[in-house]
């Protein structure tokens, strides 16, 4: 894959370009890009905020409808989505201040989903959702994500010196960005020959194949 972009903004994945190779053919143009560690995003920002609260506490409660016990948080969470190509990377971010007023926030990888091209949301092969709706958050339950939640995104972010490096791995965002772009060129072929055009160019000879066949 050929990246185009600064060279004083290279990525935590750009490395991989020296060990597989530029492939002229696949180009990921990064010219216009979005530092994350700089950002001013609840995700990063470590600036105080008048919303800010302390830290989240979890309780025992009980689902009605499912007839069980589970523990679930008071307070909030920031739910966000990595969109690598056609690789989703969920995870869950609690910002909170401790007894001294400063702000913390820690990270959590929820799961890595592998979607259809067709779910690409981004402009951009590469996009972060800072605040995205979760349906389906505890363990034991799928997790749904509603269309209209992946607006807003962050085009192509440079996610070096981010948790999210901690949490995936520089291979396999390259490889989803890799995919994606690549499956872009692909063109859907459509056989528009009707039945004896196609046995023809199987070497079928419509007068005489056929012929001793009863």
């Amino acid at each position: 894959m050929k990246i185009i972009t600064p060279r004083n903004n290279k990525d935590f994945y750009d490395y991989l370009t020296g060990i597989y190779g530029i492939d002229e053919k696949v180009v990921f143009d990064r010219r216009v890009f979005n530092v994350l560690k700089s950002s001013d995003s609840p995700l990063f920002s470590t600036i105080k905020r008048p919303e800010d609260r302390e830290k989240v506490y979890w309780e025992y409660a009980f689902d009605e409808v499912e007839n069980k016990h589970f523990d679930r948080p008071v307070g909030s969470f920031i739910y966000s989505l990595l969109e690598a190509g056609n690789h989703w990377y969920i995870f869950r971010t609690e910002r909170y201040l401790d007894d001294y007023g400063k702000v913390h926030i820690d990270w959590c990888f929820i799961k890595k989903i592998v979607v259809d091209k067709k779910m690409h949301s981004g402009d951009t092969p590469l996009t972060l959702y800072p605040n995205l709706g979760i349906y389906g958050w505890r363990s034991d339950t799928p997790i749904f994500i509603k269309k209209h939640d992946l607006k807003n995104g962050i085009a192509n972010p440079i996610i070096k010196d981010t948790p999210i490096t901690s949490f995936v791995k520089a291979d396999d965002v390259y490889q989803g960005i890799y995919a994606y772009i690549s499956s872009l060129n692909d063109i859907d072929y459509t056989d528009n020959r009707n039945d004896i055009q196609k046995l023809e160019s199987a070497g079928f000879d419509k007068k005489t194949s056929f012929r001793n066949i009863k």
